[in-house]
């Protein structure tokens, strides 16, 4: 088979929000498109992957994947880092505690394959024979960057890899799931991809990663349409990303919160340096955060040189919280 190597239409994405009716279904029953790319990106060490086998598990059962409902299908897991064994060892765990009276049915229905130190245009041939003797419904990618060997910038160099991931799902008919990481912007946020934003530009759907003390916020969207949903979850110590109680306040929002109310506590007066610590410690955010949502209740004018703007009441009003 040959795969496109130049400039290549992403007419399909577009295909498959001809109609409302279809959007709906993809708002309703799926996040990944079957025929397209699904990118999830974030943070290293903040647990992409138990996200991925996590949400290959569930769609191997049919069952939600935290509040999305899946459509069943086999899986196809490659992993470009290697590791095999402790992949399947996860996957079992996960299994154990997920789904316990399924074990030896979604053991049976996931291929776990290596092709660590392969680059894409090399192993595109070995990935599509792994797809046609698993006959999966979803084939991840993770982390896609290393199957690139560090050339993941340049523009023609991760369009052609696209390129052939796409192929690969509209032949087959197929949802596409890749990992990357993502690096900081301009603002101090994990929220670029790294890399080239031909990543963004070429995949159908969507999932940004954050995570802080508070938990771990998932966005989803898609790529020609309106936004889908956010979900906050928290890391279960069994080894599995569940549903948060409550939504979770990102660092930045819990800093501005706690200025306000230390401010409203001191009368509406502080040094910098104390509400600093205070904050800090009350908050638990480093201290260049507690700084950087300072600037910004200050840009807001919510407060002047450490000292609430007009009423306590106003402040609070203003930040979007309550007495």
């Amino acid at each position: 088979m040959t795969y496109p190597m130049g400039n290549h239409s992403i007419r399909y994405q577009l295909d498959h929000l001809d109609s409302k009716s279809q959007v709906s279904e993809l708002f309703s029953n799926c996040v990944v498109i079957g025929g397209g790319v699904t990118l999830l990106f974030g943070p290293e060490k903040q647990g992409k992957t138990y996200l991925l086998l996590q949400m290959a598990l569930c769609a191997l059962c049919g069952e939600h994947f935290i509040t999305l409902s899946t459509k069943q299908g086999k899986v196809l897991y490659v992993t470009f880092e290697g590791g095999k064994p402790y992949l399947i060892e996860r996957i079992e765990d996960m299994a154990k505690t997920l789904f316990p009276d399924r074990i030896d049915e979604l053991l049976g229905s996931i291929g776990v394959e290596d092709l660590k130190g392969s680059q894409l245009d090399r192993s595109v041939a070995d990935i599509e024979n792994l797809v046609a003797m698993y006959k999966p419904r979803y084939l991840i990618c993770d982390p896609i960057d290393l199957a690139l060997s560090g050339d993941y910038s340049t523009p023609t160099t991760v369009n052609k890899c696209m390129q052939n991931l796409i192929t690969l799902a509209e032949d087959h008919k197929m949802g596409v799931i890749i990992s990357s990481h993502s690096r900081k912007n301009t603002a101090g946020d994990f929220n670029d991809v790294i890399g080239s934003k031909m990543w963004l530009a070429l995949s159908a759907t969507i999932i940004r990663m954050t995570t802080d003390s508070g938990g771990t916020h998932l966005q989803f969207e898609l790529r020609y349409g309106p936004p889908l949903r956010d979900i906050d979850l928290r890391f279960n110590p069994s080894g599995y990303f569940e549903l948060a109680r409550q939504p979770i306040l990102r660092e930045g929002e819990r800093a501005k919160e706690a200025i306000v109310n230390a401010l409203r506590n001191a009368g509406g007066n502080m040094r910098l340096k104390e509400l600093r610590q205070k904050v800090a410690e009350e908050a638990g955010v480093h201290p260049n955060t507690v700084d950087s949502a300072r600037h910004k209740l200050e840009q807001e004018e919510v407060i002047v040189c450490g000292r609430i703007r007009g009423s306590a009441a106003k402040a609070v009003a203003l930040l979007g919280t309550s007495e």
